[in-house]
C-alpha cells in the first residue's frame, strides 16, 4: 500500500497550481462541505482542468479560483463582465472573484467507492447542477420568508 503524507493546504495547492500552470489536468479528492448534495467528501474526486485566458465561462460551472491567500473550488451563480458571483451549493455566502482568478474549471467528477466517471458537459450532470441550485433557491426563499431554519 502506498505512504500516505499528510501536507498543509498551501503546499498541496502550490503543487496543484504548478500542474495546472505547465497544461495538465489534475485530479484531487474533494474535501470540505461547501459543495454538498452533488458533490461529497469522501466519495468524489475532482478532474480540473487549467483555463485559459479566453476560455468561456459560464453559469453553473464549477471553477477553481483564487481567494484571498487560498483557493475555492465553487459554482457561478452569476457572471457580470469581468466578476463571477461565486457559491458553494451547501452555502449562502458568495464570492466574487475575477474571472482572471480562475485557474480551472471542473471537467469531470471520479465517484472513489465506484469508479464512474461523470462528465461535467454530460446532460445528466447539467440537469443535476441545474436542480441542486433550484433546490438551494427555494430553500433560501422559504427561510426567508418564514423565517424558519431547514436542515441541508
Amino acid at each position: 500500500m502506498p505512504e500516505i503524507r499528510t501536507i498543509s493546504n498551501d503546499d498541496f495547492f502550490a503543487f496543484v497550481l504548478d500542474r495546472l500552470g505547465r497544461g495538465e489536468t489534475v485530479e484531487i479528492p474533494l474535501t470540505g462541505i461547501s459543495m454538498n448534495p452533488l458533490l461529497q467528501e469522501g466519495r468524489d474526486n475532482l478532474l480540473l482542468a487549467p483555463l485559459a485566458p479566453d476560455a468561456p465561462l459560464h453559469r453553473y460551472d464549477v471553477v477553481l479560483f483564487r481567494y484571498g491567500d487560498t483557493c475555492l473550488l465553487h459554482r457561478i451563480r452569476k457572471i457580470n463582465g469581468e466578476t463571477l458571483v461565486t457559491r458553494g451549493d451547501a452555502i449562502n455566502s458568495v464570492e466574487t472573484p475575477r474571472r482572471s482568478d480562475v485557474v480551472a474549471k471542473l471537467v469531470a467528477v471520479r465517484n472513489t467507492q465506484t469508479g464512474k466517471l461523470t462528465q461535467c458537459d454530460s446532460l445528466k450532470w447539467k440537469l443535476l447542477s441545474r436542480k441542486t441550485v433550484l433546490v438551494k433557491n427555494i430553500k433560501v426563499k422559504v427561510r426567508r420568508t418564514f423565517r424558519i431554519n431547514l436542515k441541508g
